[in-house]
């Protein structure tokens, strides 16, 4: 098989990956986004296959692994927040009106409360998750602009511009 019917065999299958990714982020739905990512991480692993540069496939699967990584720190970090939130909301006390409050039901969140503990968390997770995103899309970048210079298809190295 030449590396033409390979291409075109990757670029219908990276065309079907595409668009059930795009659909599944519009209406969440995890059958199709792991149905669009392995359609994906095919056509990539079909393209490096019959060239020199077989570092890509094993780049695209570490960057398919930590884009599920940060999806799911980023949950986290929501998840610690609207419970951070709710905790404050429905604490004790909440409706409390006068000077003895403070004394009476003291807030999670003031000076040594374990509420900032949950919230330093929140913020943490965060950041982790905006870091891995970041490593992701650098590794993405690196492979499109490889497999475009590979293959002579601009529209990969077009892809990895506009990630950047």
């Amino acid at each position: 098989m030449g590396l033409g019917k390979s291409i075109s065999k990757a670029r219908t299958l990276g065309e079907i990956g595409s668009i059930l990714y795009v659909i599944s982020l519009v209406i969440p739905n995890a059958i199709l986004l792991i149905g669009g990512v392995v359609l994906l991480l095919l056509s990539v692993l079909d393209i490096v296959r019959d060239t020199e540069y077989k570092g890509s496939g094993n780049s695209f699967i570490i960057a398919m692994i930590l884009d599920i990584v940060w999806l799911y720190v980023a949950a986290f970090a929501v998840a610690l927040t609207l419970g951070a939130y709710k905790a404050y909301v429905e604490r004790p006390g909440a409706d409390c009106m006068g000077p003895m409050c403070d004394r009476l039901f003291p807030n999670p969140f003031g000076p040594g409360g374990a509420g900032r503990t949950v919230v330093m968390a929140a913020l943490g997770a965060a950041i982790i998750a905006y870091v891995i995103n970041i490593i992701t899309g650098i590794l993405y970048r690196n492979i499109y602009k490889n497999v475009g210079k590979i293959t002579g298809v601009s529209n990969f190295e077009r892809s990895a511009n506009w990630i950047f």
